[in-house]
C-alpha cells in the first residue's frame, strides 16, 4: 500500500548509494518523490506508485524510470527503464 511505501528508503544504483524520499504527496498519478544525490537515471524521479508487490518510479514526463518488486519486507528490487539493478531498502 502507499502508507507502507511513504517514507525514506535508501536506493543503490550499479554499486552507487543514495537516499529517495517517499512521501504521499498526490502528485499526478501517484505520489511525490525526491533523490537525494542520486546518479542518473534516478536522479530524475519525480514520482511513484504502487500497486501489488510493484513500485513504479516515473520521471516529470510521467514516463517509467524503474519498476520494482517487493522481495520482502523492507526491500524492493528491479531494473531501471535502461537495464540497471536497482534496489531499494529502507534507510
Amino acid at each position: 500500500t502507499a502508507s507502507s511505501v511513504a517514507g525514506v528508503w535508501k536506493a543503490s544504483v550499479s554499486g552507487q548509494s543514495c537516499q529517495v524520499a517517499t512521501p504521499q504527496t498526490k502528485f499526478g498519478s501517484g505520489y511525490r518523490a525526491g533523490p537525494l544525490h542520486c546518479p542518473a537515471p534516478i536522479d530524475g524521479i519525480k514520482s511513484w506508485n504502487v500497486a501489488g508487490k510493484q513500485l513504479t518510479l516515473y520521471d516529470a514526463n510521467g514516463g517509467t524510470l524503474a519498476r520494482l518488486y517487493s522481495s520482502g519486507g523492507e526491500k524492493f528490487d528491479g531494473q531501471t527503464s535502461n537495464g540497471l539493478p536497482i534496489s531499494l531498502t529502507r534507510g
